[in-house]
């Protein structure tokens, strides 16, 4: 079983957001993954590529490495935004 926490203000409406379309599930999608590189994150990445592989048959996983100093670069955040169909964005500490 995969427990998915969806962290949110619970009181706090965002009417000035548009958000992105959600997907009924993650089957032949390709996800990326955004990985800090902070304590455990590449422990973290490791186990969310095998879940998302075996158990939600995501077809293609892309991974970008930064330092836990850094962002990602705006060209990169297109990229991702251009290239996948949702993007986890993770910090392991």
């Amino acid at each position: 079983m995969t427990v998915i926490l969806m962290p949110h203000a619970e009181d706090r409406a965002f009417t000035d957001v548009a958000l992105s379309p959600r997907l009924a599930n993650l089957r032949g999608a390709t996800v990326g993954i955004v990985n800090n590189s902070w304590r455990c994150m590449d422990l973290l990445s490791d186990e969310l590529q095998i879940l998302l592989r075996g158990q939600h048959g995501v077809a293609e996983i892309i991974e970008e490495r930064i330092s836990a100093a850094q962002t990602l670069p705006q060209g990169r955040i297109v990229e991702m935004a251009t290239r996948c169909d949702a993007v986890i964005v993770g910090i392991g500490n």
